[in-house]
C-alpha cells in the first residue's frame, strides 16, 4: 500500500510538472492578431433573429496598457471598448451595418442582407484600420466570428529617453518606441517580440546583427517591414550583413530592392533628417511630419509631405552658443525649411561615420563663426557683472534643465559660462572648442578667454576621428582641463550597487581615450524619458571645474598644494608607494616647484633622507601609540595651532553635519560620536604635516582596519579624522590641488557605488579638490578606480628597470659544483664524483633547493637542480625604485629594452635562427634544457650588444643584420629606447598644476603593451573587446598546461577549478583569465566584425574538447570552475555566468562528461562568480586582519572572515547583476576544489603585494580549512612568449632566491629610504603568504632571518632601523607562532638586534610590533642582553604605548614572564556559526607536509612561551574528560537508571 501511494503521488507531481512545461512553452500564445472562426447556428449566441439573417460577432483587444503606458503579450491582450465595426458590401463599398464593442471588447451584429460575403472594417483609436473579408456560414443562422488584436505597426528603435517621450506625446498608438539600451546587460527588451509584426521600423544609433543590444534583430528580420524594404536605419554601426539565420539576406533598407540595399537613399535620408532635427520647439512637428511621410511610404496616402511644405525643419542650428538669458537663446539662426529641402535632395546619404551628407552644405552656409563668438561675448559683457574668464559647457543640444542649472550654478559661484552645442560631426565639437580658445592665430576670439571645459559628450568630441585618436590633437593644443559630466540614461544606475554600468562605456570609457577626466553624475532619465538634474552632482561638477580653472588663472606663487603620502597601516616603516621612490620624488618635486615660481618657503629643501625623518615624526599613529602622537603634538604645538591643524569638535561637526544623514549614521554607528579616538589630542583632530611655504606635506589618514574588532563586516566607513582631514584641506588650508604621491591610496576605495558615484557615496563627499595622482603605468585596474571614483588625473610613471636576476653567493657555488660534476663525468674522472655529489647535496639543502626524492636517480635530481638554478638566474626582477622623471640609462636601459622586446616580439627566436639555424627547438624550449646553456648565453649576449649599440646612437640598418625579422625587432628596440627617453612625467605633472591638459596613454605592463612614453593620463583598454582573440589563444594554452599537470599527477582531470581574477590583471592582459574560465567549461566567446565580444557565447562541442598529453590526444570533460572576481564590470560577470549556464544546459552529456552537471546534481546552484558585497571595493578581510597579529590566534579566524566577506554570488539577471550571499554554495565549491589557480602577469608577484595572500592565499586557506586538498598552481604569463606554471611553494622559493635574498635586488632597494620601506614590505608578505598557503620551508625562513643579520641591516640611519625592526618583527612572530622552527641561537640574535635598534632609535611602532604585547613579551625571552638594556627597551615601549612589559628575571631568561596569560591588547576573533569545520586546519602547532610536499601551517592559539615549551595535547585533555564522564556514569548508573524509569 505504501509503495502504491508513493507511485500515485509521484505520477501526480509529474503530471503537474508536465502541464506547467506545456503551458510555459509559448508565452505569447497564438501570434495571429486577427482570427476568424466559423460556427454553425448551434454554436452562436446573441439576440433572436431570423434564420436567414447573417450574424458577425467577436472580440477586439489591444496589447497596449493605457494606464501603465506599457505593452502586454497576446495572451493577456486587453479588451477595448468603443471599437467601431463596419460591415460593407465588397462590391461597391456601401455600408450595410455598424456596431461598437462593449466594455468586454465584444460585439455581436445581426443584419439583413442577401449577400454571402462581406468586407469588415475594425477601427479603434489611432491604429491602422483592420480590414478583411468574411463569409458567414452555417444554418439556420449564417455566422462568422471575427476577433482582432491591435498592435503598433510602426517601430522606432533608439536610445534617447527624451525622444521616447516625444514619440509617446504624439498619442499615436500605431507607434512604439523601444529603448534598445534599456537593459544594462543586453537582456531582451519586453517589446522585442512585437517587432515581428511591424510594417515599418526606424533604427537609430544601433548595432543590428552585432549581438550587442540587438535582441530585437531576429524578430525584425521576420517582419513585414523587412519583407517590403521598409527598414530605415541611421547613425548606427553597420553590423547587419547580407545573410541571416532565417535564410534571408539581412535587413532590407528603405528605398532599396533586391539588387540595391543601401542606407544612402533619399527616403532614408529624409527619415533620418526628420528624426535628428526633432528637438526643441519643432520636436513634435518633425515627428508628426515624419509619421505622415511613413504613411506615404507605406502607400496609405498619395500626399508626400516633403513636397507639400512639411519637410524637416530646424528649431536651432546644429551647432552654436546657448545661454538661457540670451535674447534668442541660441546663436546663430537656423536655416529655413526650404534650404534644408534643397540640401537633403542634393546630398542624400551618409558619411563614413554616419553623419548626414547634407550637413556639410549647412556648415558652408553658417555665418562666420568668429563673429558669432564675439557677438555673444559683447552681449555677456553688457548684461552680466561677472568678470572672470569663461568656462564652456559643451553638449550635443542646447539648453535643457540640466544645462540651465549648470549655467546658474557657475554664475552663482562667480564664473562666466555659456553652452557650446554641436549635434553634427562636422565641424567637430573639438574643432569649435579650439576656435573658441585659440582662434585662427593662437589668440581666441573671446577677450575674456576660456579657462576650463565641462563636457557632456559621450563617445568622442570628434566622432569622425574616433578611430584615430578622436579629439586628442585638438585638446592637446587647447591645453585646458576637460571635466566630464554624466547624464544617466538608465534610472537603474541610481540604485545599482555597481553604479552606472549601462552608460559607462560610451559616457566615460571612450572620453578617457582622449584625455577627459573626473566623471561626475549630474542627471538621470526616468522610465518615462524625462531628464532630472541632480543638484549635488551639479554643484560638485561646477565647483571642481572652477578649481581647475583657477589653477589655470592663479600665479604659481599663490597656489596652495597638498602633497599626500601613503601611511597605512600606521608605523614608521609603512610610508611607501608601489615601486616609487616617494621621498626622492617629493624632494625633486619641491625643487621643480621652486623653479616654477611656487612658494616652497625660504629654507633649504630637505633631502630624501631628511624628508623621511620629518614625515616619520608626524605620520599616522595607531591608538596603541597614543603617547607618540602626544609627543609630536606637544613638540609642535605652536606651529600646529598657527596652521589650524588641530580641529576642534565644533568646527568638525559643522562639516560632519553637512554630510547626508545616512553617511553620518554610518560613522556614528561604527566610530561613535565626534571626534573619536583615532589621531586625536585633547578632544581635537590632529591634521599631521608640515608647511613648506604654500606646500603642505602630509600623510593620508589611516583607513582604520587596524582599529576594528569585527573583521567580518566588509563595510567600513571612514573614521572622523579621515573625514576631517579632507574637509580641512578644502575648507581651512584651501588647497588648490592635492597630489596623492604614488600607487595607491585609500580615498578611491571608500564604500559606495563602483562607478557613477552620487552624494551618498564616500569618495563623492571627500574628493572635492583637483586630484593629481602619479601612478605606476602597469596597474590600470586600480588606477581606473582612482579615476572613476576619486576624480584622479593620473600621471603614469615608469616601472623600475626589469632585469635578469643572475646568480649570486652560494647559488654560484652550487652552479659551479654542478658543472664540475658534469665535466668530471663527461671526461671519466669518476673518483671525484662522490665528493662532488656530497658537496652538491649539502649545498642544495642549505639553499632550500628541492631534495632528491625517493626512487629518483642522482642524475635526474641533478638535472632538476640545474634547471632550477637556471630558472633563478633567468628570472626577470625589478631593480630598485623609479623616481619621477627618471630616464633609464646604461645597462638598466639595455636590460629593460631586452625584457620588453623579448615579450613584445620574437627577437630571441629570430636571433636563435640566425646563430643556430640547425637546432630544431625554439629559444624558450632551449632555455629549459641546461645542455643549451652556452647557446642561450650567446643569443642573449648578441641581442644585448645590438641594443647597447642602438642606445649609443647606431641605426639598426647599419648593424649588418640580414635577417628581415630580426632587423624589424631591432627597429622596435630603437622605438622603445626613444619612447623611454621621451619621459613626460615632470612636464605633465607641472602642466596639470597649471590647469593644463594631460595627454592620454594606455596603461599596462611595458612588457605587455605599447604604453610608452610615461607621464600620461592613462586609460585602460576597451573591456568590450575582452577577451580578445589573442587572449583566447593564450588561455587555451594555459588551460591545457594546467589540465596536463593535474592529469599527470592524479591520472584524471580535475572536476572543479577555482580561480582568482583581478580587474587590473584582466585589463592588462585582455582578460586572459576570463578566457581560461570559459575554456575550462568548454565555452568560447563570440566576436563581432569589430572585435567586440557578443553577450552570447558559443558552446564548444564535446568532441572538440581534446588535449594532447605525452603525444596522445584524448577527450577531456567540461570542467566546473568558479572564481572570486575583483571587478565590477557587468559585461564580464555576465559573460562568465552565461558560460556556466551554457555548459550546465549542454544537451546529451553525462555527468562524467560534464562536471557542471554533476555538481549541480549534488548541489543545485549554478552560482560560480563570487565577490564582495555591493558598495564595497576593498579586500577579503584576510589582509586587514592577518597583519594585526594581536587580533587573531588561529587560521580558523582568517577563514571565517574570508568566507563571510567573499561568499556573495554575483548573479546575472535581466535587470543587471544581483549580489546575494550564498555561503553554502561557496563553501561547497571551496571544499571540493581540485585546483586553485591565479595568473601572475606583471611586476607584482607574491612578495610584492598583499593582494596575493588576501585573495589567492585566502582562497587556498579556506579550501583546506573546509576539508579540501586542492592542487595550487600559479601561471606566470609575464612574457607573452612564455607560459610557466608553478606551485605556490615553487613560486615563493623562486621569488625568495631571485629577489628577496638577491644582493642585486636587495641593495638596489636599500639605496633610498623609500626602498627600505618597500623591502620591509616583502617580509610582511612572506609571513602572510606562509600563514595562508604554508609555502615557506624552515630553510627559507632561516635564510630570510640570516639575511637580516647582514651588516646592511645594522641600522645606520633612522629609516633603516625602523624598516629592520618591522622585518625582524615578522620573522620573530613566525617563530613565536610556530610557523618557523627557528634555531634558538639565531632567534636570540634576532631578538638582541631588534632590542638594540629600539634602544638606539626608538620603536617603529607598527601594528605587528607595538600593538602586539604578546610579541613584545616574547621578545625578551632568550635575550643575551643585559638587564639594563632590556629595561631600556621596556621603558621605550611603555613611553610609546603606555603599556608596560614584565622584565623580571635576569638576562637570558628562557621562560615567558606572562606564561599562560592573555594578551594585554587585542582580542580573539571567534569563528562564525557554521564554520566549525575549519577547526581541523588549526589543531596543532608547527608544520606538516601535505600530499604535495608543501608546508601546511596549523596555527594554535598562542600564549607567551619560549620556543622550547609545548601545550598539553588537546586529544589528551579530551581523553581525560571522557574518562571522568565514564567513571561518573558508572558510579551513578543506578541513580540514572531510576531517573529514566521515572
Amino acid at each position: 500500500m505504501r509503495k502504491q501511494t508513493i507511485l500515485l503521488v509521484t505520477t501526480f507531481i509529474f503530471a503537474l510538472i508536465l502541464c506547467g512545461t506545456v503551458t510555459a512553452a509559448d508565452p505569447q500564445g497564438d501570434a495571429n492578431t486577427g482570427t476568424l472562426q466559423m460556427k454553425d447556428s448551434n454554436g452562436s449566441s446573441g439576440a433572436a433573429q431570423d434564420d436567414s439573417d447573417p450574424r458577425i460577432q467577436g472580440t477586439v483587444k489591444e496589447i497596449y496598457n493605457a494606464s501603465s503606458g506599457t505593452y502586454t503579450n497576446l495572451n493577456k491582450a486587453i479588451p477595448v471598448k468603443g471599437a467601431k465595426i463596419t460591415i460593407k458590401n465588397p462590391a461597391n463599398g456601401s455600408t450595410i451595418a455598424t456596431g461598437t464593442t462593449n466594455s468586454q471588447g465584444k460585439y455581436d451584429i445581426s443584419f439583413i442582407s442577401a449577400l454571402t460575403k462581406f468586407r469588415v472594417e475594425i477601427s479603434y483609436s489611432t491604429y491602422k484600420k483592420f480590414t478583411t473579408s468574411v463569409t458567414p456560414t452555417g444554418s439556420p443562422v449564417p455566422t462568422a466570428v471575427l476577433n482582432h488584436t491591435f498592435l503598433p505597426d510602426i517601430a522606432i528603435l533608439g536610445s534617447d529617453g527624451a525622444m521616447g517621450v516625444e514619440v509617446r506625446n504624439l498619442n499615436n498608438r500605431r507607434l512604439i518606441y523601444v529603448n534598445i539600451y534599456q537593459s544594462s546587460t543586453g537582456a531582451p527588451n519586453p517589446e522585442d517580440w512585437i517587432m515581428k509584426y511591424v510594417n515599418f521600423a526606424y533604427i537609430n544609433m544601433a548595432m543590428p546583427g552585432s549581438g550587442m543590444w540587438d535582441t530585437w534583430y531576429d524578430e525584425l528580420l521576420k517582419s513585414p517591414a523587412n519583407l517590403n524594404y521598409k527598414i530605415s536605419s541611421a547613425f548606427g554601426y553597420p553590423c547587419d550583413t547580407d545573410s541571416d539565420s532565417y535564410g534571408g539576406d539581412g535587413l532590407h533598407l528603405l528605398g532599396g530592392h533586391d539588387t540595391s540595399d543601401t542606407e544612402n537613399t533619399l527616403e532614408n535620408t529624409y527619415i533620418a533628417s526628420y528624426y535628428k532635427l526633432a528637438s526643441g520647439t519643432v520636436a513634435q512637428t518633425n515627428l508628426k511630419h515624419m509619421v505622415e511621410y511613413i504613411y506615404y511610404l507605406l502607400g496609405e496616402t498619395t500626399t508626400n509631405p516633403t513636397k507639400n511644405g512639411k519637410g524637416p525643419s530646424m528649431s536651432a542650428p546644429s551647432w552654436g552658443l546657448y545661454h538661457q538669458d540670451y535674447p534668442t537663446k541660441t546663436t546663430p539662426a537656423a536655416p529655413t525649411q526650404k534650404q534644408l529641402k534643397t540640401w537633403i535632395e542634393s546630398k542624400p546619404g551618409f558619411t563614413a561615420y554616419g553623419s548626414l551628407n547634407w550637413e556639410a552644405e549647412y556648415n558652408k552656409w553658417i555665418p562666420t563663426r568668429n563673429s558669432i563668438y564675439k557677438e555673444f561675448e559683447t552681449w555677456y559683457n553688457k548684461h552680466k557683472s561677472i568678470k572672470s574668464p569663461f568656462i564652456v559647457i559643451v553638449s550635443y543640444t542646447p539648453g535643457g534643465e540640466t544645462i540651465d542649472k549648470l549655467i546658474r550654478e557657475y554664475e552663482r559661484q562667480g564664473r562666466a559660462v555659456f553652452n557650446l552645442f554641436e549635434n553634427a560631426d562636422t565641424p567637430s565639437a573639438s574643432t569649435l572648442l579650439e576656435e573658441l580658445v585659440l582662434g585662427k592665430d593662437g589668440n581666441g576670439p573671446m577677450t575674456r578667454g576660456v579657462s576650463a571645459i565641462t563636457s557632456l559628450f559621450s563617445w568622442s568630441l570628434n566622432y569622425a576621428n574616433i578611430s584615430a585618436g578622436g579629439a586628442t590633437d585638438e585638446l592637446e593644443r587647447i591645453n585646458l582641463e576637460v571635466i566630464k559630466g554624466i547624464q544617466l540614461l538608465s534610472p537603474d544606475s541610481l540604485t545599482n550597487p555597481l553604479g552606472a554600468q549601462y552608460e559607462w562605456t560610451f559616457a566615460v570609457t571612450f572620453p578617457y581615450f582622449e584625455g577627459v577626466s573626473s566623471p561626475i553624475v549630474i542627471s538621470y532619465t526616468d522610465k518615462n524619458g524625462k531628464e532630472h538634474a541632480l543638484d549635488a552632482g551639479i554643484k560638485k561638477l561646477v565647483s571642481l571645474t572652477n578649481k581647475w580653472a583657477k589653477l589655470k588663472e592663479l600665479p604659481n606663487k599663490d597656489k596652495k598644494i597638498a602633497i599626500i603620502l601613503y601611511s597605512y597601516p600606521p608605523g614608521k616603516a609603512e610610508m611607501k608607494a608601489s615601486y616609487l621612490d616617494v621621498f626622492g620624488s617629493v624632494h625633486d618635486l619641491l625643487v621643480k616647484l621652486k623653479e616654477q615660481g611656487y612658494n616652497v618657503g625660504t629654507g633649504k629643501i630637505p633631502t630624501a633622507k631628511e624628508l623621511y625623518t620629518l614625515v616619520a615624526e608626524f605620520a599616522n599613529k595607531g591608538t596603541w601609540a597614543q603617547n607618540l602622537l602626544n609627543q609630536y603634538v606637544k613638540k609642535n604645538l605652536a606651529t600646529l595651532k598657527a596652521n589650524k591643524q588641530l580641529v576642534d569638535v565644533t568646527t568638525y561637526n559643522k562639516w560632519f553635519n553637512q554630510l547626508p544623514k545616512a553617511l553620518q549614521e554610518q560613522v556614528i554607528k561604527k566610530w561613535g560620536s565626534a571626534v573619536g579616538d583615532i589621531m586625536t589630542y585633547n578632544g581635537s583632530l590632529v591634521i599631521p604635516g608640515m608647511m613648506f611655504g604654500n606646500v603642505f606635506i602630509t600623510v593620508q589618514p589611516s583607513r582604520g582596519w587596524e582599529e576594528v574588532e569585527n573583521y567580518h563586516d566588509a563595510y567600513l566607513p571612514p573614521h572622523h579624522q579621515y573625514i576631517g582631514f579632507y574637509k580641512w584641506l578644502e575648507n581651512v588650508y584651501g588647497a588648490n590641488a592635492m597630489i596623492h604621491m604614488g600607487t595607491h591610496g585609500t580615498l578611491e576605495w571608500l564604500p559606495g557605488r563602483n562607478v557613477g558615484l552620487q552624494e551618498d557615496d564616500w569618495p563623492f563627499q571627500l574628493a572635492n579638490i583637483p586630484n593629481i595622482n602619479p601612478y605606476i603605468v602597469s596597474n590600470p585596474g586600480e588606477g581606473m578606480v582612482a579615476k572613476d571614483r576619486a576624480g584622479a588625473l593620473i600621471i603614469d610613471h615608469m616601472t623600475p628597470a626589469m632585469v635578469r636576476s643572475g646568480l649570486y653567493g652560494d647559488l654560484i657555488v652550487i652552479h659551479d659544483l654542478v658543472h664540475q660534476y658534469e665535466n668530471a663525468k663527461n671526461v671519466g674522472n669518476n673518483q671525484i664524483l662522490p665528493a662532488l655529489e656530497k658537496q652538491i647535496k649539502s649545498k642544495a639543502k642549505e639553499l632550500g633547493l628541492p631534495a632528491q626524492q625517493k626512487g629518483q636517480t642522482f642524475s635526474k635530481w641533478l638535472l632538476e637542480i640545474h634547471e632550477k638554478l637556471h630558472e633563478i638566474e633567468d628570472d626577470i626582477i625589478p631593480l630598485g625604485l623609479h623616481s619621477l622623471g627618471k630616464v633609464l640609462t646604461g645597462e638598466e636601459l639595455v636590460e629593460e629594452v631586452f625584457t620588453i622586446s623579448s615579450s613584445m616580439t620574437s627577437i630571441t627566436d629570430h636571433m636563435k635562427a640566425v646563430l643556430y639555424p640547425k637546432i630544431n627547438l625554439g629559444y624558450y624550449d632551449m632555455q629549459k634544457n641546461p645542455k643549451y646553456e652556452d647557446e642561450i648565453e650567446a643569443i642573449d649576449k648578441r641581442i644585448r650588444t645590438y641594443i647597447r649599440q642602438i642606445a649609443n646612437g647606431k641605426d639598426p640598418n647599419s648593424l649588418g643584420v640580414k635577417n628581415t625579422s630580426l632587423l624589424n625587432d631591432l627597429k622596435y628596440c630603437k622605438e622603445i629606447i626613444t619612447k623611454i627617453r621621451d619621459n613626460q612625467e615632470w612636464k605633465n605633472l607641472l602642466d596639470a598644476l597649471s590647469g593644463g591638459f594631460v595627454s592620454p596613454g594606455l596603461a599596462a605592463d611595458p612588457s605587455y603593451a605599447d604604453v610608452l612614453p610615461t607621464g600620461m593620463n592613462f586609460y585602460a583598454s576597451n573591456p568590450e573587446k575582452m577577451p580578445t582573440k589573442a587572449a583566447w589563444e593564450t588561455a587555451k594554452k594555459v588551460v591545457d598546461q594546467l589540465l596536463t599537470n593535474y592529469y599527470l599527477k592524479h591520472g584524471k582531470f580535475p572536476e572543479t577549478v577555482s580561480m582568482v581574477m583581478w580587474g587590473t590583471e584582466l585589463l592588462r592582459t585582455d582578460a586572459i583569465a576570463i578566457a581560461e574560465f570559459m575554456y575550462l567549461l568548454g565555452v568560447m566567446p563570440d566576436w563581432d566584425t569589430n572585435g567586440d565580444v557578443k553577450p552570447k557565447s558559443i558552446l564548444i562541442p564535446l568532441k572538440d574538447l581534446t588535449i594532447t598529453i605525452n603525444g596522445k590526444t584524448i577527450q577531456r570533460p567540461r570542467v566546473d570552475v568558479f572564481t572570486t572576481a575583483v571587478t565590477g564590470n557587468e559585461m564580464w560577470i555576465n559573460l562568465m555566468n552565461n558560460a556556466v549556464k551554457l555548459a550546465a544546459e549542454a544537451p546529451s552529456e553525462t555527468t562524467k562528461q560534464n562536471y557542471v552537471k554533476k555538481h549541480f546534481k549534488e548541489h543545485p546552484s549554478l552560482d560560480r562568480v563570487f565577490g564582495l558585497p555591493g558598495m564595497v571595493l576593498e579586500g577579503t578581510g584576510v589582509s586587514d586582519l592577518l597583519p594585526n597579529t594581536s587580533k587573531w590566534k588561529t587560521t580558523a579566524e582568517l577563514v571565517s572572515v574570508y568566507t563571510s566577506r567573499v561568499s556573495y554570488a554575483w548573479k546575472s539577471t535581466p535587470n543587471g547583476v544581483n549580489i546575494e550571499q550564498n555561503k553554502n554554495t561557496f563553501q561547497y565549491l571551496l571544499g571540493s576544489a581540485d585546483m586553485i589557480t591565479q595568473n601572475i602577469d606583471s611586476t607584482w608577484r607574491l612578495l610584492d603585494t598583499d593582494d596575493y595572500y588576501d585573495w589567492y592565499g585566502g582562497m587556498l586557506l579556506a579550501s583546506r580549512g573546509l576539508g579540501g586538498n586542492p592542487d595550487d598552481m600559479l601561471v606566470d604569463i609575464r612574457n607573452k612568449n612564455k607560459v610557466v606554471t608553478r606551485t605556490t611553494q615553487e613560486e615563493m622559493e623562486l621569488e625568495i632566491q631571485s629577489q628577496l635574498l638577491n644582493p642585486a635586488y636587495r641593495d638596489a632597494l636599500l639605496e633610498t629610504p623609500s626602498g627600505w620601506m618597500e623591502y620591509s614590505e616583502r617580509y610582511k608578505n612572506l609571513f602572510a603568504m606562509d600563514v595562508t598557503t604554508g609555502s615557506v620551508s624552515d630553510t627559507m625562513w632561516t635564510l630570510a632571518a640570516r639575511n637580516l643579520l647582514d651588516p646592511k641591516f645594522s641600522g645606520r640611519e633612522d629609516y633603516q632601523a625602523f624598516a629592520t625592526q618591522s622585518m625582524m618583527g615578522w620573522v620573530i612572530e613566525a617563530a613565536r607562532r610556530g610557523i618557523w622552527k627557528a634555531d634558538e641561537a639565531l632567534l636570540n640574535s634576532l631578538k638582541d638586534k631588534y632590542i638594540n635598534l629600539v634602544n638606539k632609535y626608538g620603536v617603529s611602532c607598527c601594528h605587528h610590533t607595538c600593538a602586539n604585547m604578546d610579541f613584545n613579551n616574547y621578545m625578551i625571552v632568550g635575550s643575551s642582553l643585559s638587564s639594563a638594556q632590556i629595561q631600556q627597551f621596556a621603558n621605550i615601549l611603555e613611553g610609546a604605548t603606555g603599556i608596560s612589559i614584565d622584565v623580571q628575571g635576569s638576562p637570558g631568561q628562557t621562560t615567558d614572564p606572562n606564561q599562560g596569560s592573555q594578551s594585554t591588547q587585542g582580542s580573539t576573533t571567534q569563528a562564525a556559526p557554521g564554520e566549525a569545520s575549519t577547526a581541523n586546519a588549526v589543531s596543532g602547532a608547527g608544520q606538516s607536509s601535505d600530499s604535495n610536499g608543501q608546508n601546511v601551517h596549523e596555527i594554535t592559539e598562542v600564549s607567551n612561551q619560549s620556543s622550547g615549551q609545548s601545550n598539553m595535547p588537546v586529544v589528551a585533555i579530551i581523553g581525560v574528560i571522557l574518562l571522568m564522564c565514564l567513571v561518573g556514569i558508572g558510579y551513578f548508573r543506578n541513580d540514572i537508571r531510576n531517573l529514566i524509569k521515572k
